[in-house]
């Protein structure tokens, strides 16, 4: 199966007050309209890792001798 694309979408936020300046935003966002109702449709994936994961992780490395990079 083809994975669904996705793509950068930049925002400019204007400046509240003089010291702060504007702020700038970015969001990766997917490209719904390659999905098809039933195959891809309900699926969720999140880029985001949770703090558990990375601490698991962090203890197999010493555990199983392994090298990280």
């Amino acid at each position: 199966m083809k994975a669904i694309g996705c793509k950068w979408v930049y925002k400019r936020k204007p400046a509240v007050s003089k010291k702060e300046g504007e702020k700038f935003k970015a969001h990766l966002v997917a490209k719904g309209f390659s999905q098809k109702k039933g195959i891809n449709y309900d699926e969720i994936f999140s880029p985001e890792v949770r703090l558990t994961s990375i601490k698991v992780v962090l203890a197999l490395v010493p555990t199983w001798d392994l090298h990280l990079e």
